[in-house]
């Protein structure tokens, strides 16, 4: 939805089937205010400041009916732009799949499987635990209507990943680069651990091919000089090519693809800080990453655009010039 103008409100009609509970709330950066009503004239409940950002969010206890959503700006109804309603309901005694809120009691699931799981208070988490059999591509992700917030770690401790929205809707989505091991997946509410809710969990394991082209970690990076074109290409959705590049003077380091490729780049020095990263800035769907650098070790990695999930041929070129 949209707030064109000052003193603008959007009106939303839902129907509950049974008694349950209600979430009501808004996603995006339009400071937002909310009520609830059941039709006859007078609301229930109202809400400003209750979500992430400005935006509200209400959880009310209905029975069934037809109830009405008005969404109005902050600031005394003078704030506008656009927004996204979320809409959800769980009936009493809907059933959801728990797991345990600790890595010890972590729930154990196969590669290449879905598990139902639930949410059923703010600030509730459930783990996992997935055995990864090689070295590959490990995805993890949600299905479903409940805005989820995910993380993956090593049996060591500590997380390797972290992700919000880039799955589908509000799911989150993983892709993470693994060696053979154990691997621990946390499941959290999102806006703060605040949404809860019904879930599936969906884990995908790809093995690394014999014939990957260039190393998908950084320790088997494939070493290109200055000056030079290499061709590559991603094999699979969640391919990630990486290459190491030696500095001996100061000067400007460019790295870009070229080709049809929808193409994704990273650029990091030795130490492994981020210097860069681009998706488009060079030709076509080509990235193209330009810094100033001292001499030593970079490291860079190239990924297929749309989420990881581009494919093909790409060529990468790395080019330096004195200061």
């Amino acid at each position: 939805g949209a707030l064109e103008q000052a003193g603008d409100a959007d009106y939303f009609r839902v129907a509950i089937p049974a008694a349950g509970t209600l979430t009501v709330g808004t996603r995006g950066s339009t400071d937002t205010v909310g009520y609830l009503g059941a039709g006859e004239g007078a609301w229930l409940s109202q809400n400003d400041n209750a979500g992430a950002e400005r935006n509200f969010r209400a959880v009310w206890q209905v029975e069934a009916g037809t109830y009405y959503v008005a969404v109005v700006g902050g600031n005394n109804r003078r704030a506008t732009g656009a927004y996204t309603l979320v809409v959800r309901f769980r009936g009493v005694g809907a059933e959801v799949e728990e797991h345990g809120n600790t890595r010890a009691a972590a729930t154990e699931v196969a590669v290449n499987s879905e598990t139902r799981g639930g949410l059923e208070g703010a600030g509730d988490v459930d783990y996992f635990r997935v055995a990864v059999p090689g070295a590959g591509t490990l995805t993890v992700g949600t299905g479903g209507s409940t805005d989820t917030v995910g993380y993956v770690g090593g049996a060591s401790g500590g997380w390797l990943s972290v992700n919000d929205d880039q799955g589908n809707d509000v799911n989150f989505r993983i892709v993470q680069q693994v060696e053979a091991g154990t691997y621990y997946v946390a499941v959290v509410g999102g806006d703060g651990r605040t949404q809860t809710g019904a879930y599936t969990l969906q884990v995908g394991f790809t093995e690394d091919e014999a014939g990957d082209d260039h190393g998908d970690r950084v320790e088997r990076a494939t070493r290109v000089g200055v000056n030079t074109v290499t061709a590559g290409r991603l094999e699979r959705a969640g391919d990630v090519d990486y290459f190491r590049v030696d500095v001996t003077t100061a000067g400007r380091l460019t790295v870009e693809t070229e080709g049809e490729t929808d193409t994704y780049g990273y650029v990091r020095d030795g130490r492994g800080r981020s210097l860069g990263r681009d998706e488009e800035g060079g030709a076509g769907d080509n990235f193209r990453v330009v810094r100033e650098v001292a001499a030593g070790t970079y490291v860079v990695a190239v990924v297929g655009g749309e989420s990881r999930t581009a494919t093909g041929a790409y060529t990468l070129r790395v080019s330096w010039a004195a200061e």
